[in-house]
């Protein structure tokens, strides 16, 4: 459920992020179900409790988690809806995909056949 790949440039408390939005996005966790603790998580991802903490300050800051002191960290019943809200997060897929459709002009990929691989998916 949850996956890292320390050899990515990606940091890992970025790549947690990443993991914990994608599973809400996907409906894999839904809105009021409980997650790993930090230390729960660290050990799953064989990674630093301090990465995590990281990770999950952001995810608060973002208003996508809340950790109930005794109780754990739990996703937000609005998580869903600040996600598909997150404008930072949409600009940030735009221009990766403005970088690939530039990428593959140079590679002499058309434009017909990126949509033709959006559309497959």
């Amino acid at each position: 459920m949850y996956k890292i790949d320390p050899r990515l440039q990606e940091p890992i408390y970025s790549q947690i992020i990443v993991n914990i939005k994608e599973n809400i996005y996907y409906q894999k966790t839904a809105p009021g179900e409980k997650i790993p603790s930090v230390r729960e998580m660290a050990r799953l991802l064989v990674t630093n409790p301090n990465t995590v903490v990281k990770a999950y300050k952001q995810l608060e800051r973002e208003n996508i988690i809340e950790v109930i002191q005794g109780r754990g960290t739990f996703i937000k019943k609005e998580a869903l809806t600040n996600l598909k809200a997150d404008k930072e997060e949409i600009e940030k897929v735009k221009k990766e995909i403005i970088d690939i459709v530039e990428k593959s002009k140079y590679k002499g990929i058309s434009k017909e056949q990126l949509i033709k691989w959006i559309d497959d998916d």
